[in-house]
């Protein structure tokens, strides 16, 4: 019965186990097989030319959880493309994945189907690896859509890999998540912990990643719910996903960090720029330590990365220069902090009609202790 459904018998069995029904477990084991042929399935865009269901999706940034959800209720490509283009229109992020216009005014699409280069592949090469289209192409013709292990360093670097040692990720799985399903790095480090965690709870890991991808994109308490009933999820599969979840946005936000790092090290943002980066990131004082500890190039020499302390390898200079660096980014998020009161302060007494005449910085200043942490608002 397992081999006629597609699906592990590992997992047939433990559906079966809990439904003590066996067309009902062969039926929730098929809709996992039929979630993974439909992402294989192509579409037709005039924009893109003929992509698969999943592909589509990675080149519009959607996730493909909401992308099927879309389709389902009805909604044509164009759409969904206009629908994504407003959300990013709306917030301070831009469209990293708008369509790509290389530097002659043409599209990248245009330029593929021109030059009969697979689209999906090619715009991979560029978003994920960072490739010129000129060494996207030579690379294409080269390889097919293989992607060469060794470009995951070119682009990240020695340091992106002990990061990942650290915590205990194993990088080059990570890569061949990449180089197999051409998957940005955030979505391979998730896909791998993922498969990882439900391997040592000795859940079968493709059950487990549709499972987490479905659970993980409900906002609402009900209809989760509702899935762990559909789905008869039981309560080490919760632990698996939510043990998941919570490393991967961990992983995710020191990926972050490293790219606030890279950016203040190679001076990317001008100074008076660099307070919107550190209030846009929610950076926190912790995090400065972070970024200036731990992920910072120019402190983490190869001394620092085989285990030994800065404090060993740096010069008694360069410690100086990272401790004022520390010290001066500690005051800048300090200071959003110290705005985002204000702000809090003023609209509280605007709501309550309170004279601002009457009240004078020094009380502003008492309460800036009180309300420092707990305040989220936007300025």
């Amino acid at each position: 019965i397992a081999k006629l459904v597609g699906i592990s018998p590992i997992t047939l069995k433990s559906k079966f186990e809990k439904t003590q029904d066996i067309n009902k477990a062969a039926m929730l084991c098929k809709l996992i097989t039929s979630r993974r042929e439909g992402k294989k399935q192509i579409i037709h865009t005039d924009m893109y030319g003929d992509l698969s269901r999943y592909d589509l999706s990675v080149i519009l940034g959607i996730r493909y959880t909401e992308f099927d959800r879309m389709l389902s209720e009805g909604k044509s490509i164009e759409e969904i493309i206009e629908s994504k283009a407003s959300k990013n229109n709306t917030g301070k992020a831009s469209n990293r994945n708008a369509r790509v216009r290389l530097e002659n005014g043409q599209y990248l699409n245009e330029y593929c189907i021109e030059h009969k280069l697979n689209y999906a592949c090619i715009y991979r090469l560029m978003k994920v690896y960072g490739k010129t289209l000129e060494e996207a192409e030579a690379s294409y013709n080269k390889n097919g859509q293989a992607i060469p292990k060794t470009w995951i360093f070119e682009k990240y670097g020695l340091l992106l890999k002990h990061l990942m040692l650290k915590e205990s990720i194993d990088v080059y799985k990570v890569v061949d998540h990449m180089r197999k399903n051409y998957l940005p790095m955030e979505q391979a480090v998730e896909k791998y912990i993922v498969r990882k965690n439900s391997k040592n709870a000795k859940i079968d890991p493709d059950w487990t990643e549709e499972l987490y991808e479905v659970l993980t994109e409900t906002t609402d308490k009900e209809e989760y719910n509702d899935y762990l009933q559909a789905f008869y999820v039981d309560e080490d599969e919760v632990n698996c996903i939510n043990q998941s979840k919570e490393q991967a946005d961990n992983f995710k936000r020191k990926l972050i960090l490293f790219d606030i790092a890279e950016s203040l090290e190679n001076g990317w943002f001008p100074p008076e720029e660099e307070k919107d980066l550190f209030e846009t990131y929610d950076v926190t004082e912790d995090e400065v330590d972070i970024i200036f500890k731990e992920l910072y190039k120019r402190f983490n020499s190869y001394g620092v990365l085989m285990g030994k302390n800065q404090e060993e390898v740096l010069t008694p200079g360069q410690i100086e220069e990272r401790d004022e660096k520390i010290s001066k980014y500690k005051q800048i998020v300090r200071d959003i902090h110290e705005d985002k009161t204000i702000v809090s302060i003023m609209r509280f007494m605007v709501k309550y009609n309170v004279d601002t005449n009457e009240v004078y910085r020094d009380e502003i200043q008492g309460e800036l202790s009180k309300e420092k942490d707990a305040c989220q608002i936007d300025q």
